[in-house]
């Protein structure tokens, strides 16, 4: 019995060690910062961003008035506008791929989510009102309007609204979040965008 109890610890111990060697330490880390950019780490204050500081899972990154600036995870890019605040919900990377949780709480964002051939790349944006989840493309949210430059980007909603949003095409969180079709003009949905 003791025997069948210390096979099964060492097993599971092994398990465990190889769980962990599988996954890699992953940050985000800024290659770009312009202006007033800012970053918190859970239980810390502000720190100003530098170039080559890295972001891990459950910092927050706040830009100013005419700031921006540019994360990169892996050969994903993300680019953080003027007045943006946005936490790091979750960063996963093994040999396999990659999976990227970012939470919207103000501003606009761009992400450029390119293919990698034998990875998976698993990229999400939510906000209080949507999100956007994406593999292999590019595309610009604010947490209620979306524009699409590559690929195809699911938009859903809280209340189960759901689209997808192709390359060249805008779409938007309506009241009541509703999201209604794609658009290839802006100017369809009667609306000022940023």
């Amino acid at each position: 019995m003791k025997t069948r109890i210390l096979s099964s610890a060492i097993f599971l111990l092994f398990g465990l060690v190889a769980a962990s060697a599988a996954t890699i330490e992953a940050a985000a880390v800024f290659s770009e910062v312009s202006g007033k950019v800012e970053y918190q780490a859970p239980g810390s204050s502000w720190k100003p961003a530098r170039l080559g500081d890295k972001v891990f899972p459950g910092d927050i990154v706040s830009t100013g008035f005419k700031s921006s600036a540019i994360l990169m995870i892996g050969k994903t890019i993300i680019s953080v506008k003027a007045i943006t605040r946005m936490t790091l919900q979750e960063l996963v990377r093994t040999s396999g791929g990659t999976s990227t949780t970012l939470f919207l709480l103000s501003g606009r964002v761009k992400a450029d989510v390119p293919p990698q051939p034998g990875q998976t790349t698993a990229f999400k944006i939510t906000s209080p009102t949507a999100t956007a989840s994406v593999r292999g493309t590019s595309f610009e949210f604010d947490g209620i309007n979306l524009i699409v430059d590559r690929g195809t980007v699911p938009l859903a909603t809280p209340t189960m609204q759901f689209r997808h949003v192709e390359a060249g095409q805008f779409s938007i969180v309506a009241a009541g979040g509703v999201v209604p079709p794609p658009a290839r003009s802006i100017a369809q949905f009667n609306v000022t965008v940023y």
